[in-house]
């Protein structure tokens, strides 16, 4: 009968039992383990929040004692702002780049393809994003304020130029707005990721994209 598996602290007290020792744990190099507590630290944080969070949890998460947290970051605020805060800085700011290739696009084909593309950068983005952003703007309503204010009002800005472009020669309805234009398109498709991460339901990123993009093609730009 082959021996049953056994977990890595059983197997620890084994070794104990038969005059050895334990087998040495691999020592991390500090950005590796500083990595380690960051990609940790966005699990505690995304369950309990900023508030809720405790350095205890934060430590035995990423399984350091609460020194060795310390030692790579000062505050559980720190903290935060290194696991959730940086990490939707770099990919709001990574979206702000408009290309010009929309505006060098005259036919309608290439204009639609090229739609259909930004459609699904986006939406790419909001599914990337989407837990940390609930915990960025949420867990704290001053820092979330500050958030908001500081990267993504900027980002949802940057996305009204392309709103302003001709559409395959179409010119877009002048009584609609640009700006409100772009935060139904935001907003569409954080609702639609938040309603799948609720009920834990399989995203079908085409077909949301046709659908999305497909109104908007339809319903902002004259005939």
């Amino acid at each position: 009968m082959s021996k049953p598996s056994t977990a890595k602290g059983d197997e620890d007290v084994e070794a104990l039992a038969a005059g050895g020792r334990p087998p040495r744990r691999k020592r991390l190099a500090a950005p590796e383990r500083r990595e380690q507590i960051l990609k940790a630290a966005q699990r505690v944080f995304i369950r309990s929040g900023l508030g809720g969070s405790r350095t205890r949890e934060l430590a035995q998460e990423a399984g350091v004692n609460e020194a060795t947290l310390f030692t790579h970051f000062k505050t559980k605020e720190e903290l935060f702002d290194a696991a959730v805060v940086e990490p939707l800085e770099r990919l709001v700011e990574k979206e702000m780049n408009i290309d010009d290739s929309y505006r060098r696009a005259t036919s309608q084909e290439a204009q639609q393809q090229l739609n259909i593309e930004a459609h699904r950068r986006l939406l790419d983005t909001i599914r990337e994003i989407y837990p940390l952003l609930m915990t960025a703007l949420f867990s704290d309503s001053e820092r979330g304020r500050q958030f908001y204010r500081d990267h993504l009002y900027p980002w949802f800005q940057s996305l009204v130029p392309s709103i302003r472009q001709s559409y395959g020669g179409r010119r877009r309805n002048q009584d609609l707005d640009p700006q409100f234009l772009q935060m139904i398109g935001v907003g569409a498709y954080l609702a639609l990721v938040m309603d799948h991460n609720f009920r834990g339901a399989e995203i079908d990123a085409e077909k949301m994209i046709l659908n999305v993009s497909t109104l908007f093609a339809t319903g902002v730009y004259e005939p």
